[in-house]
């Protein structure tokens, strides 16, 4: 099976041999970072996601940057971008996009939706967007709509550790000590594959939220990744409780369709199993749509 390891070899056997040939990898002029990076910001705009739980079902806003950018060689794949809904408290969704290839040489983004608010989210875009799994044809597809039910992330309390700090620097160093004491791993890309890979955490949140009114006092998202590739994010709060007492909560949310599982302080606390199909009615949704040809 061409797993992730034997991409990541023969993309570093390549490239030395590029560099012992002495051959210059021009980019192309057309298709450079920058103008990618336009492109999915256009995309992402697009999509109109609420929260149709608040008292005022607005689309949530979203983040004028991306929250986390990257490349992940052992993939077909060439550019990806994170982003989050939402300008107060957790953020109702986040999304993905990357770039990827077809055999046929058509260009396609993939989209990957992922719910986070507590209450229902309805999502939708105009344009040609496709199901994962979909076999590719011009002119196929149509609008999205997403409509996942459930939770997004169920928080749970963290056990040990001091209470929420007064500052913000200090609340930050207590997040980052949390996410620390948590271990991720992603097993098997495909169902039934049992290959286990360990994910990193990235050394700084990649966003950071408050609403006090609801309780909320601070909250950071981290990643955990496989190089920088996201695969599973862990949402650390601290919160109010009914004693008006503080104390830290932690939650996750898959960002792959792998097998996924953490562990805090080497104890099982959470895991999703492989998903085929991420249907527009999950927390976790994919869909494809063509890239336009630049003129």
């Amino acid at each position: 099976m061409f797993t992730r390891k034997t991409a990541s070899w023969v993309t570093s056997l390549v490239v030395l041999l590029i560099s012992s040939l002495g051959v210059a990898q021009e980019p192309d002029p057309k298709d450079d970072r920058a103008a990618r990076l336009e492109e999915m910001t256009r995309l992402i705009k697009d999509l109109k996601i609420s929260d149709t739980s608040r008292p005022s079902a607005d689309d949530a806003v979203v983040s004028p940057q991306p929250l986390h950018r990257w490349n992940d060689p052992t993939r077909d794949f060439s550019d990806g971008t994170l982003w989050a809904f939402g300008s107060v408290g957790r953020p109702v969704a986040l999304g993905t996009m990357e770039l990827y290839g077809t055999p046929k040489g058509v260009e396609n983004w993939s989209i990957e939706l992922i719910a986070v608010a507590p209450g229902p989210i309805l999502g939708s875009a105009s344009g040609t967007y496709l199901p994962l799994g979909a076999a590719y044809r011009p002119g196929l597809g149509g609008p999205l709509r997403w409509t996942p039910k459930g939770n997004g992330v169920e928080m749970s309390a963290v056990p040990g550790g001091a209470g929420p700090g007064i500052s913000e620097s200090e609340r930050l160093r207590q997040m980052k000590t949390i996410a620390s004491r948590i271990t991720a791993k992603e097993i098997g890309p495909t169902n039934g594959d049992d290959q286990q890979f360990e994910l990193r955490l990235l050394p700084r949140p990649i966003h950071r939220y408050d609403e006090p009114k609801k309780g909320l006092l601070d909250g950071a998202i981290f990643v955990y990744a496989y190089g920088t590739n996201p695969e599973l994010l862990a949402f650390v709060e601290a919160r109010s409780g009914t004693d008006k007492k503080a104390f830290w909560s932690v939650g996750f949310a898959r960002i792959s369709r792998a097998k996924l599982a953490a562990q805090l302080d080497g104890k099982d606390v959470w895991n999703c199993p492989y998903t085929a199909d991420a249907a527009a009615e999950e927390p976790y949704h994919i869909v494809r749509t063509a890239r336009v040809p630049k003129e």
